[in-house]
Order: C-alpha cells, then sequence, then structure tokens
C-alpha cells in the first residue's frame, strides 16, 4: 500500500511489528480478536498504540537494536519483542480505523456441529469472532524523538518488561 512521500506498506503480516516512518510521520498497525466487534476494535487500538509506544522509545534511546526495511520502516533486529525498550510516552491523536474495518472471521466456524437450528445458532454464538484493524499516526511535528527521551518513561531496570 502506498502511503505516499516514498512511505510503501506491504499488505502481509510483518506490516504490524513494524515502525513505518516518512518526512512527516510515523505509523503503527495493530490487530484485535474479540467477540465483538466493539472488543476487537479496542484491543486493535490498543495494539497499534502500544507498538507506536514501544517502538518509538526503541528508536529514541537504543536505534542499533532496530533495522531499516524496504518501503520505510523499522523493525526489530533480533525480532524478540524483549529486544525493544519498554516503557510508555504520551502520544499526541488517537488510532484510527478503516471505515468496515472489523469483519467476523468464518474460519472459526470449522468445527461447529450440524443438528438443529437451535445448535447451530448456539454454535454461531459460541464460535463467533470478529478480527479487527487499527493504525496510530503521529505527526512529527507534533512528537520529536527529542520529545520521546524528554517525556517517555522507560520500565526501570531488571523489570522483566524491559529490554536487557
Amino acid at each position: 500500500m502506498d502511503f505516499g512521500d516514498g512511505l510503501q506498506v506491504p499488505l502481509d503480516k510483518d506490516a504490524f511489528v513494524t515502525l513505518w516512518e516518512d518526512s512527516g510521520r510515523w505509523i503503527t498497525f495493530g490487530l484485535g480478536l474479540g467477540r465483538a466487534e466493539s472488543d476487537s476494535n479496542a484491543k486493535a487500538d490498543k495494539a497499534a498504540s502500544l507498538t507506536m509506544q514501544i517502538m518509538l522509545l526503541t528508536l529514541a534511546y537504543a536505534p542499533e537494536r532496530l533495522e531499516r526495511v524496504d518501503g520505510g520502516g523499522w523493525r526489530p533486529r533480533s525480532g524478540k519483542l524483549r529486544d525493544l525498550v519498554m516503557g510508555d510516552v504520551p502520544l499526541p491523536g488517537r488510532p484510527v480505523r478503516p471505515a468496515g474495518g472489523a469483519y467476523m472471521d468464518d474460519r472459526l466456524f470449522a468445527g461447529r456441529r450440524t443438528g438443529s437450528p437451535d445448535d447451530v445458532a448456539s454454535d454461531v454464538q459460541t464460535y463467533q469472532r470478529f478480527v479487527a484493524a487499527s493504525a496510530y499516526v503521529v505527526k512529527k511535528a507534533d512528537l520529536s524523538l527529542a520529545e520521546v527521551r524528554t517525556l517517555g518513561r522507560v520500565a526501570e531496570e531488571g523489570s522483566p518488561t524491559i529490554a536487557q
């Protein structure tokens, strides 16, 4: 997907573990799975914002732990979450979702029983899941890497959430 300004995001699973960057913004993506559309949307929003925080903190404090990828992105060099800088930084804005971004995952119905209509209705409620995607966009004019260093709180050394 071409976002302009040289930013090209491949439509694959790696897009969700990458901090995408062009001259004026950073973008991360998140996925959410839930029993209700609102639940899956909330999880996707949280995943996108947490990915943004962790990736910006790593870029600001330990850029050597990231590698540049084609299309304008940064990805963990080791491929492991534990190697990223954990913590939080206040992000401007909020997550955005495409219209109709949640859909029902029909693949989860593969194991349902055949029987009376009541059994089928019960199975639909039991196995129904919604999948949602979300993006978090931060304009560099609203949050610079210097501000990430100033405003960010890195998890304490020795914490299971901090990169060693």
